[in-house]
C-alpha cells in the first residue's frame, strides 16, 4: 500500500456473499431514475484547497490517461464542492470489498483557524446513528433479551401508548405513530438551553399518536429515541457504552464514540454554518437529546469499517441482517423504502443501502451498494445546499461508468392532467401533511408542498407520478381521483383530495 501524507495543493457484506434473491427482493423499492445532481457554481474560493490522503493499490494514473482513477474522480468532485465556498471541508472514503480505494480529507476542518481537513477527521454523523441503534436491538434480540415484537410497554411500562400496542418494530420501520420531537413547537426552546433527555421524553409523552401504529410511516426520532432507553434496560449499561463495546470494537471502529464533549479527539472538525456567503462555525451541540437518533461520531474510514463488518456478516446473523436490510411494510400490504436504520434504494438502477444524516453543522451520507461491495462514506462539516447524497450520487455514476445515471423514458401520460389537479391532505411528519397537485399543460403536472416548493410531476406509470424521491399513486373511485399514495422515503400515507 502506497502512503501519502503530504499537503497537496490542487487547482480550485462482501459483493459475493448476497444471493441473487436478495438483491431480487430489492427491487420493488428501487429508484428507477436518478435525480438531478446537485452542480456547484464558484461563488467564493478559501484560498487553496489542500488535501492529506490515503491510498492504497497503485500509483495514480498519469494525466494523459483516457480513464481517471477513482482518486482523480473524488479529486474532481471535491474540489468543485469546497471550491464553491458553499462547505468549509469534507472527508471521503471509498473502498470496494476489502479493496481501499480512497481515504482523503479535502478543505478546511477549522475556517476560522486555518486548519486543514485530516483523512482521519471525525465528524458529526447524525442520523447515520440509527443503523447502529437499530443493530444493537437486533443484537439483543439474538441474546434473547428482548424480541422486536415486544411492546414498547414491556420496557418501558411509564410510556404512554394511548391504548395502542407500539411494537419495537414499529419504531425501527418508523411506523409507530410517534410524533417526532424535532418537529414540535415547544423542541426548539429545550434544545436551545440544552434539554435533559428526560425533557424531550416527557414532550413526545404529552403528544397524541399521528396515527394507528402501522397503517402510516413518518419518520420519528422520538422512536429511536425510546429504542436507546429499551437498548440500556434490556442491556444493563448504558447506550454510548454498548454501542462501542458489541458494535464499534468488533468492527474496527477505532477513531468513532459518542459524540461526548469530555475526551474528545484533537482531529475533531469543528461545525460550520453559511451566513451571507461566510462560512462561521456552529456552536457546539449538547449531545444529551440526539442520543441514539443522532448522537454517534465517526471518520470516513470508520464507516467504510462498519460497512465491511455489517454488510459481510460479521456483525449480525443472517436472520437478524435480513430484518435490518428489508423494507417495512404498512397494515394494508404496501411496502416501504425504509427498513431497519437503512433506507433500501437505488441510484443509477443499482440497488443500494444507505442512510443519511444532518445535524447543526454537519451533513453525512453512508452508501453500500450490495451488487459490487461498492462503499461510499462522504461527510461534510456544513450545513448549507450542497448534498452529501448528491456527492455519492456523482461518484457512484462514475465510478460505475454510468453516463446517464440510468434513467428511464417517461410513462406516456393517459389521462388529462387535469385529473389529477387538487389539494390533498392527511398525516404527515409533522402532524398534517398537505400538497396541491396543479397543471402547467394539458400533460405537464407539478407538485407543490407546504414550503411553496415546486418540482415536476413526471408520469412512470397508470395514475403513478414521481417527483425526485417522491412517488405518488392516484386512487380512484368511479373513475374519479379521490386519494393519494403520499411515498417519502420518510414518509407513506394516504391523502385525500379536499378540493
Amino acid at each position: 500500500m502506497t502512503v501519502d501524507t503530504s499537503y497537496r495543493v490542487l487547482p480550485a457484506r462482501l459483493a459475493g456473499e448476497h444471493s441473487p434473491a436478495q438483491l431480487r427482493r430489492m427491487q420493488p423499492w428501487l429508484d428507477r431514475t436518478r435525480p438531478p445532481s446537485y452542480p456547484c457554481r464558484w461563488i467564493l474560493t478559501l484560498g487553496c484547497l489542500f488535501v492529506i490522503e490515503l491510498t492504497g493499490g497503485a500509483p495514480a494514473a498519469s494525466q494523459a490517461s483516457a480513464k481517471p482513477t477513482v482518486a482523480e474522480i473524488v479529486d474532481s468532485i471535491a474540489a468543485a464542492a469546497v471550491g464553491s465556498g458553499q462547505i468549509a471541508g469534507l472527508s471521503v472514503a471509498i473502498a470496494r470489498g476489502t479493496e481501499a480505494m480512497v481515504f482523503r480529507g479535502y478543505g478546511w476542518s477549522d475556517v476560522e483557524h486555518r486548519i486543514p481537513t485530516p483523512p482521519d477527521a471525525v465528524y458529526e454523523i447524525g442520523s447515520i446513528t440509527k443503523q447502529f441503534t437499530a443493530a444493537a436491538i437486533l443484537l439483543l434480540q439474538e441474546q434473547g433479551r428482548l424480541s422486536i415484537d415486544d411492546l414498547v410497554t414491556d420496557h418501558l411500562p411509564q410510556f404512554p401508548t394511548r391504548g395502542r400496542a407500539v411494537s419495537l418494530r414499529h419504531l425501527l420501520s418508523h411506523t409507530s405513530g410517534i410524533p417526532d420531537f424535532t418537529a414540535l413547537p415547544d423542541f426548539s426552546a429545550l434544545a436551545t438551553r440544552g434539554a435533559p433527555l428526560d425533557s424531550i421524553v416527557a414532550l413526545v409523552e404529552d403528544q397524541p399518536l399521528l396515527f394507528v401504529p402501522g397503517q402510516a410511516m413518518a419518520y420519528s426520532n422520538s422512536g429511536y429515541i425510546l429504542l436507546g432507553r429499551i437498548i440500556e434496560s434490556a442491556s444493563g449499561v448504558r447506550y454510548a457504552d454498548f454501542i462501542e463495546a458489541q458494535l464499534f470494537v468488533p468492527a474496527g471502529m477505532l477513531d468513532s464514540s459518542y459524540c461526548d464533549a469530555a475526551g474528545l479527539p484533537a482531529s475533531r472538525t469543528v461545525g460550520h454554518r453559511l451566513l451571507n456567503r461566510i462560512l462561521l462555525p456552529t456552536e457546539s451541540l449538547d449531545h444529551t437529546w440526539p442520543y441514539a437518533a443522532g448522537s454517534l461520531c465517526s471518520t470516513a474510514a470508520d464507516l467504510i469499517a462498519w460497512n465491511r463488518a455489517l454488510h459481510g456478516g460479521r456483525l449480525l446473523s443472517p436472520e437478524s441482517y435480513e430484518i435490518l436490510t428489508d423494507p417495512g411494510e404498512l397494515e394494508d400490504g404496501t411496502r416501504l423504502r425504509y427498513a431497519a436504520g437503512l433506507i433500501v434504494d437505488s441510484i443509477g438502477n443499482r440497488p443500494v443501502y444507505r442512510h443519511g444524516g444532518s445535524i447543526p453543522g454537519f451533513r453525512a451520507e453512508l452508501l453500500y451498494f450490495p451488487e459490487d461491495g461498492l462503499s461510499i462514506a462522504i461527510l461534510l462539516n456544513t450545513d448549507g445546499s450542497i448534498s452529501p447524497l448528491g456527492l455519492g450520487e456523482d461518484l457512484s455514476a462514475r465510478i460505475h461508468g454510468a453516463t446517464d445515471g440510468g434513467r428511464q423514458v417517461d410513462y406516456p401520460l393517459r389521462r388529462p392532467a387535469v385529473d389529477y389537479v387538487g389539494e390533498y391532505r392527511g398525516v404527515g411528519r409533522d402532524g398534517t401533511r398537505s400538497v396541491y397537485v396543479g397543471a402547467t399543460s394539458p400533460d405537464r403536472l407539478v407538485l407543490r408542498r407546504e414550503d411553496d416548493q415546486v418540482r415536476p410531476l413526471r408520469p412512470v406509470g397508470p395514475d403513478v407520478f414521481r417527483a425526485g424521491r417522491t412517488w405518488m399513486t392516484f386512487n380512484r373511485e368511479a373513475d374519479e381521483i379521490v386519494s393519494v399514495r403520499f411515498d417519502e422515503i420518510g414518509e407513506n400515507s394516504i391523502l385525500t383530495r379536499v378540493r
